[in-house]
């Protein structure tokens, strides 16, 4: 009897010793196994624990397979919370890279387009230019053709006079011709239509003819 109450307060110091208090694990379970360990009784040549410290040590392990297994599944949890975490951001840059590729190629097309567009009034642009400068040339022979029929008119009229023996008509012939040559070195150096001073010469070759034709009349 004495030595079962000892045994029994052995238990309860150790329950409330430091190595089982707040936690059994580790150097606690092995402590408590060892002092249990001593206190084996013999029943019918078998080695047995009391009951009550078989009680005891299942308690014991039970609260230690608990603390083992919450530390676990607190670490499960913040591990999914992490790749929770990691799936949510990349998921959203993923969504912000796809809107921004997005928003690029939209202008970029709308600047293809209008580069298409601005190729496409180049073009017209270019093959107008080239019918203007083509009318252009046309114009300029047919001014050309018409400013030397005129001159010949003008030397079959100072011809004529030529052929006078009159004082006034040797004097107006011989300055008329002179003004003829002038008119003639002047229509030969015509210049080309696309120059600045393209209408200015051709108002003054009209200036000129008018006023040796005029001047041409009265001899007639």
């Amino acid at each position: 009897m004495e030595q079962s109450l000892a045994r029994r307060g052995e238990c309860a110091r150790m329950f409330h010793s430091n190595d089982l208090r707040g936690s059994f694990g580790g150097g606690a379970r092995v402590a408590v196994y060892e002092r249990m360990s001593r206190s084996r009784v013999h029943v019918g040549g078998r080695v047995a624990l009391p009951r009550w410290s078989n009680l005891f040590a299942i308690a014991c392990l039970s609260v230690g397979c608990s603390k083992s297994n919450s530390e676990d599944t607190d670490r499960a949890r913040q591990d999914l919370t992490k790749a929770q975490t990691l799936v949510t951001e990349k998921r959203r840059d993923l969504t912000v890279g796809a809107n921004e590729l997005d928003r690029r190629t939209h202008d970029l097309n709308v600047e293809r387009q209008a580069l298409i567009a601005k190729q496409t009034t180049l073009a017209a642009d270019q093959r107008e230019l080239g019918s203007a400068q083509q009318s252009l040339a046309r114009a300029r022979e047919t001014f050309t053709a018409a400013v030397q029929v005129r001159l010949a008119k003008l030397d079959v009229a100072l011809a004529h006079l030529a052929t006078a023996t009159d004082t006034a008509s040797v004097d107006a012939s011989t300055g008329l011709r002179a003004r003829r040559e002038l008119l003639s070195a002047r229509i030969a150096a015509m210049p080309t239509p696309s120059s600045d001073g393209w209408a200015r010469y051709t108002q003054d070759i009209e200036v000129t003819f008018d006023a040796i034709e005029r001047d041409l009349q009265p001899h007639r």
